[in-house]
């Protein structure tokens, strides 16, 4: 949850925290927490020291067998190489993740990372892998969500034939709009503004750059809006306790003034009584005390 606000020192805490207790857990575990700090460090352009952890969770992965997180890692640590524009060791990594997905029989992560391993292609500049990926892609069963991805990748790809590109575009933003995918459609019209800032045309790349701003307004929204939700919902459980706290004081304190009336209602009977059964007023016994001591 921390990762996810970007509140990384808070995120690194918890993890060193699980840490300490994961020599006693499994090796999965171990793994995953390792990975977790690498993806800290790289989130920050820590590469060396994301490496480092990388490689822990990989070997950790590596021992149980666990093949989709072994290439998971190798997608991080060629991403890392890449940060440094480390051509070779990125690309060494990223091969080894398609020799891996060659084993693999999980289609849907085969997908996603062929569709990262386009885009890191397309980074340095090689289009003709990047779109051999993205071919590739298309021969399996996708998602519409992943498709979308694929058609705004291979438009992104083929920007100086316009007619190509659009045609993506338009498929891409088809299936997005099913999708409802606010992040998706921003992230079209994004594209779309720069390509029109390319070809000199402020006023169309202006109409698009308006339409991604209104996805990402109406995806901001909607998420603070639930988290809207979610404050009032624990302000509600937070009053609720108030309230039962508070009936529960209420109720103590009667019980405690009805067990003082008791007490002062036992002492006024126990006064009363040795009243009637001394023979002595109260002034007859202080006269007496005081005589008694002068005597002494």
């Amino acid at each position: 949850i921390y990762e996810e606000q970007y509140k990384y020192k808070e995120a690194m805490e918890e993890c060193l925290k699980a840490e300490q207790y994961s020599y006693n857990s499994t090796d999965r575990h171990k793994g995953l927490i390792q990975n977790i700090i690498g993806r800290l460090f790289l989130a920050q352009s820590l590469t060396e020291e994301a490496r480092g952890n990388f490689y822990k969770s990989l070997n950790y992965f590596h021992e149980i067998g666990d093949l989709s997180n072994e290439i998971v890692i190798y997608n991080q640590i060629g991403n890392s190489f890449l940060m440094e524009d480390d051509i070779e060791n990125a690309f060494a990594n990223y091969d080894k993740c398609v020799e891996l997905l060659q084993i693999q029989k999980d289609y849907v992560q085969r997908v996603d990372i062929m569709i990262n391993l386009s885009v890191a292609y397309m980074v340095v500049g090689d289009k003709n892998r990047a779109r051999s990926y993205l071919e590739e892609v298309l021969s399996y069963p996708v998602s519409r969500a992943q498709l979308a991805r694929v058609y705004l990748n291979l438009a992104e790809i083929n920007t100086e034939q316009s007619d190509i590109m659009y045609n993506y575009v338009e498929k891409a933003l088809n299936l997005a709009e099913i999708e409802n995918d606010l992040i998706l459609l921003s992230n079209i019209y994004n594209f779309l503004s720069s390509f029109e800032e390319s070809r000199n045309q402020p006023g169309q790349a202006l109409d698009y750059y308006k339409k991604h701003s209104l996805y990402i307004r109406e995806y901001l929204d909607l998420n603070f809006n639930e988290s809207m939700l979610h404050i009032q919902n624990k302000y509600e459980v937070k009053e609720l306790q108030n309230k039962n706290m508070n009936l529960t004081i209420r109720h103590q304190r009667l019980i405690i003034l009805a067990l003082l009336f008791v007490i002062l209602l036992i002492s006024y009977w126990v006064f009363i009584y040795r009243q009637k059964k001394d023979p002595y007023s109260s002034r007859e016994k202080y006269s007496a005390f005081t005589k008694n001591v002068c005597i002494i």
